[in-house]
């Protein structure tokens, strides 16, 4: 399916794949890039270019809350500011 700039019907598709999905693997592009095989270079470059830059204008952050250090993980600014206290 196409949306061609649509992103607003792509956002509603995008939450009836995560309710349909039942998991977490639309919580971000870094989720989708760990659990799915994507092939040789070639072709993850055209999910890289197509796909992937579509769920981003679709919503889809490039990592979740944890990942990024927001909702209880630390993230990258913490950990290095630990040992300069």
């Amino acid at each position: 399916m196409l949306f061609k700039g649509d992103t607003e019907r792509a956002a509603v598709e995008l939450s009836e794949a995560r309710r349909l999905v039942g998991d977490n693997r639309y919580s971000s592009i870094a989720c989708l890039r760990a659990i799915e095989p994507w092939g040789v270079p070639k072709i993850r470059a055209l999910y890289e270019a197509t796909y992937f830059a579509g769920l981003c204008k679709a919503g889809v952050p490039e990592t979740d809350g944890v990942a990024a250090g927001v909702g209880g993980g630390a993230g990258p600014t913490e950990r290095q500011g630990a040992g300069n206290a």
